[in-house]
């Protein structure tokens, strides 16, 4: 649990220098999905030195904000079994694409290296991380074939502390035995103050005179009084073999502690009292400002630091804050950039350090009340996306608004690109940009118009997809380019208007430059009518209409012309409609459509009649039932025939039969004077015969278990008076062991069994010897 604690304060610390943006920084305002990684590549699996080591990294288009094409937005670390790491980047190559090359040179070891770690970047700031265990990581191990041949890391076999006492501002001194093949081990040890999981670490060093391994460590003027604890040691050699030693993991270093005096006895960390926002909701243009209330009656309060999260994307910042006189407040100002991304951000972490370094990390819930959250408004309003039908007016400033406290009401000062063709099915992009009066800087944004025939409402496995089911039209503005992915993820920059004929799925997307949203619009065209469906047989005690029908279409039901309802087909094409009981004749229709409005032709069927079967068990010996009058029933069980069975002029009948066992299938069909037969009605035979009372075992007072015999696959209920003492199955054996408390002499169990059909055995009573 502490290296736990001390590995997540180093990853903390290291996330906050790597991930933390400035604040005026922007982000693809839409865009929340990370870069998939769908491919990667090597050029050879064995390399000698001298050789490139070549790897390509595909990730699947990201029509929402793109790949993020500088190196240092990439991280990728080799390893090699010794321990050694290269940690460095990659290059974006173009074509979804980014390329790691690596020269091996004499200061890499023999023997394989893989890839431990790749990491990657979108526009948006969204952030993909893959391991070494990922199979597209696997990929890419390879040889090195004439290396270092030294590959293992140095050994610690002991530690030694020479000062058990240590004065604050003093050292602390601590022996290291160390084996190597080589000299010149380096390294960093590490102690932990017991109670406050404080660490204080120092470099490791090789003392020629006493040729023995040292680590001295500063014990600054405030450390924490009290006992410290060797807690770790990193230690490499001179070709970078390296292994970091945790006492939690080597457990014969454990113990070797040192005592300090004269420095802090203050282990209690900063209080929070509260957060709070001189606004809420502000502009681009504007500025807010945070307030901390914090104290520490000890030592003081050292340092404030606040930081803010877009909720759905990685966009964040944050602050030091300054003390506001000799309060308890602290505060940090904000201003927020014309560029700055709009949306909710909440409150990430407040963390207050006092001046003994004792932390306080505050992490707010976002359903925590006490911690407000900052809205950034979008200087555009109504410009979302729409879809209208084909013929209908549109007016591309209808309802738009260009507004901040800064700049004033812009909205007359609004430059449109693009044309909408209402007559035409498609998908029409609309540029919207206003200069700054405040800055050199343009407001820039845009939406997707979308024409079709019928605009749907209805979800669907596309994650929303638009579907057409003619040509497509894509409107592109004058001296703008949308970007075209097809069904083989192809794409295609589009600079003019361009009409799609070909069935499949597409994709298009706009940005006007990195500093706005990238909103993708995917789309299905499909000009394929369904196929017919299928209709089930529908008799007079039918209370479903089924069948068959294309996945994810929907079917609507007509009864003798009369249109009833319509129900969504599933993903393994079966749909079904509750309906009344219906007359025999009765006309029943059903068709299917798609998603993008093709209509299959409609199947038709009539209501027909069916005799009716009462129930049969496996205590029967006859089975009876209605048909038409005079008609004959032949029966079958298991599918065997068994027998032909007249009925009367009431159209009733009866035959005798044979005991059944539980579970068979009993089928039967009406045969008219027609020689015609109805459709076959169908039931499964009821367990009726409840099973037999169990056997239990002589159960004592020193049993902690109760054994015995039974009907399989039952379940054995145990009680004391009313009380219920425990339940068991019945193995596949018809054995059975229950688990009980320890019971009193005399004391008298019930007991008695239950089958899968809820037929109850004989009670049985056991009293415990």
């Amino acid at each position: 649990m502490r290296i736990k604690k001390w590995l997540a304060l180093v990853l903390l610390a290291f996330l906050t220098l790597a991930t933390i943006p400035n604040y005026s920084k922007v982000f693809a305002e839409n865009d929340v999905t990370p870069l998939k990684l769908i491919k990667t590549s090597l050029n050879q699996t064995e390399v000698k030195i001298g050789d490139t080591i070549v790897m390509t990294f595909e990730v699947a288009p990201d029509l929402e904000s793109g790949p993020n094409e500088e190196s240092d937005s990439t991280l990728i670390q080799l390893s090699n079994p010794s321990g050694k790491k290269i940690l460095t980047m990659m290059k974006y190559i173009g074509n979804n694409k980014y390329e790691f090359r690596w020269k091996v040179d004499n200061t890499m070891q023999n023997g394989e290296w893989s890839v431990a770690y790749a990491e990657l970047s979108d526009n948006a700031g969204n952030i993909s991380r893959y391991y070494g265990s990922d199979s597209l990581l696997q990929k890419l191990k390879f040889t090195v074939l004439n290396g270092i041949s030294d590959v293992t890391p140095p050994k610690l076999t002991d530690v030694k502390v020479l000062t058990p006492n240590v004065k604050a501002n003093g050292e602390a001194k601590l022996v290291l035995t160390i084996y190597d093949e080589s000299p010149n081990v380096t390294g960093l040890v590490s102690i932990r103050h017991k109670k406050t999981d404080t660490y204080l670490s120092g470099p490791l060093s090789y003392n020629k005179n006493t040729k023995q391994y040292e680590a001295i460590i500063p014990i600054p003027p405030n450390a924490k009084n009290g006992v410290w604890e060797f807690d770790y040691a990193d230690l490499a050699d001179k070709f970078g073999n390296e292994k970091m030693y945790f006492i939690t993991k080597e457990p014969s270093l454990a113990g070797r502690t040192l005592q300090v005096t004269g420095g802090s006895n203050d282990f209690t960390p900063p209080i929070f009292h509260s957060v709070k926002l001189s606004e809420t909701n502000v502009y681009p243009g504007n500025s807010f400002t945070a307030y901390v209330n914090a104290e520490d009656k000890e030592s003081g309060i050292d340092r404030v630091n606040i930081s803010f999260h877009h909720i759905g994307t990685e966009n964040n910042f944050w602050s030091p804050m300054e003390q506001v006189g000799n309060s308890n407040m602290y505060k940090a100002d904000f201003p927020i950039s014309l560029s700055q991304m709009s949306g909710d951000y909440y409150i990430d972490q407040i963390d207050i350090t006092d001046k003994d370094g004792n932390i306080r990390f505050v992490h707010p819930s976002l359903t925590d009340e006490q911690f407000p959250t900052l809205t950034i408004l979008p200087f555009f309003t109504g410009v979302n996306s729409m879809d209208i039908m084909r013929g209908t007016s549109f007016d591309p400033l209808e309802g738009i608004k260009a507004y901040s406290p800064t700049e004033g009401d812009l909205t007359d000062k609004i430059q449109t690109a693009g044309n909408v063709d209402t007559n035409e099915n498609g998908l029409y992009l609309i540029t919207y940009s206003v200069q700054s009066h405040t800055q050199n800087y343009t407001y820039k944004n845009y939406r997707w118009i979308t024409v079709n025939d019928t605009v749907s409402t209805e979800n669907t496995d596309d994650n929303d997809a638009l579907f057409f089911n003619t040509n497509v039209k894509v409107g592109v503005p004058t001296n703008q380019t949308v970007s075209l992915i097809d069904s083989n993820n192809k794409v295609t920059a589009l600079k003019k208007n361009f009409s799609i004929s070909s069935e499949g799925k597409y994709a298009v997307s706009y940005s006007t430059s990195k500093d706005t949203k990238k909103e993708q619009i995917r789309f299905v065209v499909d000009k394929t009518a369904p196929f017919t469906p299928t209709i089930n047989t529908v008799t007079q005690n039918s209370t479903t209409v089924t069948g068959k029908a294309e996945a994810g279409t929907t079917t609507r039901l007509v009864i003798n012309g009369k249109y009833l309802k319509k129900v969504k087909v599933n993903a393994k094409g079966v749909y079904s409609f509750s309906i009344p009981k219906l007359e025999i004749n009765t006309v029943i229709k059903v068709n299917a459509t798609d998603m993008a409005g093709n209509t299959s032709n409609w199947k038709t069927t009539k209501v027909v009649y069916a005799p009716t079967l009462n129930p049969v068990s496996n205590k029967s010996t006859s089975l009876s039932g209605k048909t038409l009058p005079y008609e004959t029933i032949k029966l079958y069980i298991d599918g065997k025939y068994i027998k032909s069975i007249k009925a009367n002029g009431k159209g009733n009948f009866k035959a005798t039969i044979s005991r059944q066992r539980a579970g068979k299938e009993i089928k039967i069909v009406s045969i008219n004077k027609l020689q015609q037969a109805s459709p076959a009605v169908t039931t499964k035979v009821l367990d009726k015969i409840p099973p037999v009372a169990p056997i239990i075992n002589k159960v004592t007072s020193k049993s902690t278990s109760l054994t015995g015999k039974g009907e399989n696959y039952c379940t054995l209920y145990v009680y004391r008076n009313t009380s219920l003492l425990g339940k068991t199955k019945v193995g596949k054996s018809g054995l059975f062991k229950l688990g009980i408390p320890k019971q009193k002499k005399g004391t008298v169990l019930r007991a008695y069994l239950i089958d899968p059909s809820a037929n109850q055995s004989k009670q049985i009573t056991i009293k415990v010897q």
